[in-house]
């Protein structure tokens, strides 16, 4: 997978957490208070120097956006045999038939 797409996504990440606190009228170091972490990595996570998924998710949490990033998670259907499908997967991947899903 191509590393500069990567860095694109995750700083396009940051810069909508940042975004989401400017918007509802926040400082860091509230947001920190909020998130139960520290004013500096509030601050290290919105510029892309750094940041744990887990402190990511508190972020989210403490802006209101928890939903928004557990959808991003959520099984897409194309079509109506996906649906179907979703609603029998299976308990584990089978080593018949994998698919490449990240050459798509």
């Amino acid at each position: 997978m191509d590393t500069h797409f990567i860095w694109h996504l995750c700083n396009g990440l940051m810069v909508g957490l940042k975004k989401q606190r400017l918007l509802i009228n926040i400082t860091q170091s509230q947001l920190a208070d909020k998130a139960g972490m520290g004013k500096s990595t509030i601050a290290r996570v919105e510029t892309g120097q750094g940041g744990t998924l887990e402190n990511v998710i508190r972020i989210a949490t403490a802006l209101g956006l928890i939903n928004e990033l557990a959808g991003l998670f959520e099984p897409k259907a194309n079509n109506i045999e996906d649906i179907v499908k979703q609603q029998n997967l299976p308990q584990r991947a089978s080593r018949k038939h994998p698919m490449n899903y990240m050459s798509k």
